[in-house]
């Protein structure tokens, strides 16, 4: 059966660059301008993270949500917790 399964799925290869032509956020990623676009991408090849390319090429930053239900449990329950 999965022999069946496995003969029958469509595999096409892909490169980054097509994707990037095919997909419009990956082409302007949090609204880059197009000079930097180049830089941008090959710093992500480098293995930069998303939060340091977020702040040296997005003009307006954002925060990553942080997880309130910890905040929550840790403060319901701090006295537990040690210092």
């Amino acid at each position: 059966m999965f022999d069946l399964i496995k003969n029958n799925i469509f595999f096409e290869e892909s490169s980054l660059e097509k994707a990037k032509q095919g997909n419009r956020c990956l082409n302007e990623p949090f609204k880059i301008e197009k000079n930097k676009l180049d830089a941008f991408w090959s710093d992500y090849d480098k293995g930069m993270s998303v939060r340091d390319l977020n702040k040296k090429y997005c003009a307006k930053t954002f925060r990553l949500p942080k997880h309130l239900w910890l905040k929550r449990i840790y403060h319901k329950y701090k006295w537990i917790f040690k210092k």
